[in-house]
């Protein structure tokens, strides 16, 4: 059970050290992060790899949010552009991509 997202601008451009993170719960700008299921930096070539294996048992989905972040200093600024949202169960394996700025 995996997730593969790549962070990719609108323009084609991966982008190395994002970070990705997982949600059981939507996010919005107007309220605090809910709790971060997982979390995951991009690689050079601008992956995130979700090893989800111990994490999702279950052969009944459930959904999971992903967004996308950068540090600065003890902050995270929110990068996402697009908000990727799966049902995920299982033996699931999913390679897309997140939009970012």
């Amino acid at each position: 059970t995996w997730v593969k997202l790549t962070a990719i601008t609108s323009t084609g451009v991966k982008k190395p050290n994002y970070i990705i993170m997982m949600f059981d719960q939507p996010v919005t700008s107007s309220s605090a992060l809910p709790p971060i299921k997982k979390q995951v930096t991009t690689d050079a070539d601008g992956l995130a790899y979700f090893d989800l294996n111990t994490m999702i048992t279950s052969t009944t989905p459930t959904t999971y949010y992903f967004e996308a972040f950068v540090q600065d200093g003890a902050n995270y600024v929110w990068k996402s552009v697009s908000h990727p949202t799966y049902n995920i169960a299982k033996g699931q394996m999913i390679t897309s991509s997140i939009i970012v700025n």
